[in-house]
């Protein structure tokens, strides 16, 4: 299937960039298309058009355009997936993992049948063992349906072969690692799911030292819509041998872990946006289905990249709650952080329990061993008032952020859950916001087998932030050796797409990205940050095919 493109170059609004680019998917069928036991793409389709503007972080004037990569054959046989691009096969291999994955999870959380009066769900949103006894005073047994909970069983299995089968076709090592961790799943939920580790009182890391730095040579870099930037929360649960809820896991998160590169032209600009498709049935109903990835890249060059100095808080929990692994994860990530910062870095450091104290007002980095001795006694213990301590962070980084020089940033380091001053969700995707608005960006840490996921996915979501967890010691390392400087560093902000489908498609779904609607027939999908990566990102649209007077295909 070949795919033309229309694009139209961009344009200055308000001082700043307004990147505008339209392209046309049309594919026709390549020779050979089709086979006696399935159907092939006839004639030309025209899948979508699509519009897509973005203000790019510097402010400087480029000349963007959506590309669109060229020569493609996809061919749509029943039963398989078809695309010759190896990125947008494993973007729909992922895609169908995360529909896969939820539908099997989903069934599975189904099988207790909750009455009036049961307990509720625990916080991280487990079924299963709660505190609180039955309110009621007759019997409330919780039934279980054991043909709902081998459904979702053989459901997540049914993933794990498609995922395996990926892996096997491409030589992805990537991917033989989501069946590594789907293979655990399955046995968590064969064993009904188990308690966690108590972790407490281990020391975080004591083993593993922290030796290594950052990886050297050269190669593109690529970029990631912010928000979620791993599903680490649910790997560690599941490696506890739990079975996590549905809502744990995220695509923006999955697809930011893995390289999905796509081909075509080479990118020579700080953001680069280019699109591939695919067809094929739909993992969970089987319907035809066509798999749109807008991929991003950038042009910048891994050797040279150089991150703006930082007007930098970090802002850790020593809360009771952070006993154990959690203050000795806090403890660590912020020793290896400082590693990362030199005498052009402004630093503060913020710690909350009941309320905040500063450790350390903004200064420049110029005795990093100090830095690092104000929190080598830390311990944990009070109430969490975490907009205590955000809010003395974000003041510090505003009081500077009228400097153009520097990436203005706070780093919040915690568990989530919140109990003393503002606890609601709301309340801190308001306060988050207020400062984005300022010019002040937020990275949310995460640490802890009872993680506040949900709170920290919120205000990862906001204008210049990102979350993540950092659930074992190899991982804190690769964050700061490797990816802090990624991390803090936007590309772009305020993408919007607005894609059409063409007659005979219709949006099915969009993964990778929480804000989209398409309920007047158009996608319109909304990415407040674009932020530089060592692995090109990706978003998935999906085309349902529809049947009847006009079938496209």
């Amino acid at each position: 299937m070949k795919l033309t493109k229309n694009t139209t170059q961009g344009m200055i609004r308000c001082a700043a960039v307004a990147l505008m680019a339209v392209a046309a998917w049309t594919g026709c069928a390549g020779e050979g298309g089709g086979s006696s036991d399935g159907e092939g793409l006839n004639g030309k389709t025209k899948i979508a058009q699509a519009t897509l503007e973005y203000t790019e972080a510097e402010g400087g004037a480029v000349d963007d355009q959506l590309q669109i990569a060229e020569a493609e054959e996809n061919i749509h046989v029943n039963g398989a997936v078809y695309a010759s691009q190896d990125g947008i096969r494993k973007a729909i291999a992922l895609t169908n993992m995360v529909k896969g994955l939820k539908h099997g999870l989903e069934m599975y959380h189904q099988d207790t049948i909750r009455r009036e009066g049961d307990p509720e769900p625990v916080e991280d949103g487990f079924m299963g063992d709660a505190e609180e006894e039955p309110t009621t005073t007759e019997e409330a047994p919780q039934e279980v349906d054991a043909t709902i909970r081998a459904a979702g069983i053989e459901e997540v299995r049914r993933t794990r072969d498609m995922v395996a089968e990926e892996a096997a076709r491409a030589g992805s090592e990537s991917l033989e690692q989501e069946v590594a961790l789907l293979d655990q799943l399955i046995a968590n939920m064969e064993e009904g799911g188990t308690a966690p580790v108590d972790y407490s009182g281990e020391e975080f890391g004591a083993a593993d030292g922290f030796g290594g730095a950052a990886p050297g040579g050269g190669g593109r870099l690529g970029a990631t819509p912010g928000g979620a930037q791993d599903i680490g929360y649910l790997r560690r649960l599941i490696e506890e041998g739990r079975v996590p809820a549905p809502d744990h896991f995220e695509a923006e998160g999955l697809f930011s872990e893995h390289d999905l590169p796509l081909e075509g032209a080479s990118c020579d600009q700080m953001l680069c946006i280019s699109a591939a498709h695919g067809f094929g049935p739909d993992f969970v109903d089987g319907g035809q289905t066509g798999f749109v990835q807008i991929g991003f890249s950038s042009g910048l060059d891994a050797a040279t990249f150089r991150r703006k100095p930082l007007n930098l808080s970090v802002v850790i929990d020593r809360s009771g709650s952070m006993s154990g692994e959690r203050i000795a994860a806090a403890r660590a990530a912020l020793e290896r952080l400082v590693d990362q910062l030199s005498p052009e870095d402004r630093l503060s450091l913020v710690v909350f329990n009941n309320d905040a104290a500063v450790l350390m007002g903004p200064t420049m980095v110029t005795d990093p061993e100090g830095v690092k001795a104000l929190v080598n006694g830390l311990e944990a213990d009070g109430g969490t008032n975490i907009e205590a301590g955000l809010r003395q962070g974000f003041t510090f980084v505003d009081a500077h952020s009228d400097d153009p020089a520097m990436e203005h940033r706070v780093i919040l380091i915690t568990d989530a859950q919140p109990n003393v001053g503002e606890t609601g969700e709301s309340e801190f995707v308001n306060l988050t916001e207020e400062y984005a608005a300022r010019g002040v960006g937020l990275t949310a840490m995460g640490v802890g087998v009872e993680f506040g996921y949900e709170l920290a996915l919120a205000i990862g979501r906001v204008r210049g932030a990102n979350t993540l967890y950092l659930e074992d010691a190899e991982k804190l390392e690769r964050v700061f050796d490797q990816d802090f400087d990624y991390l803090v560093t936007p590309l772009a902000y305020d993408l919007q797409l607005d894609f059409q489908p063409s007659q005979g498609f219709r949006i099915r779904d969009v993964h990778g990205v929480p804000d989209w609607d398409a309920s007047a027939g158009t996608l319109s999908l909304k990415v407040p940050t674009v932020f530089v990566s060592r692995n090109k990102g990706a978003i998935v649209v999906e085309l349902e095919v529809e049947r009847g007077s006009g079938d496209p295909l």
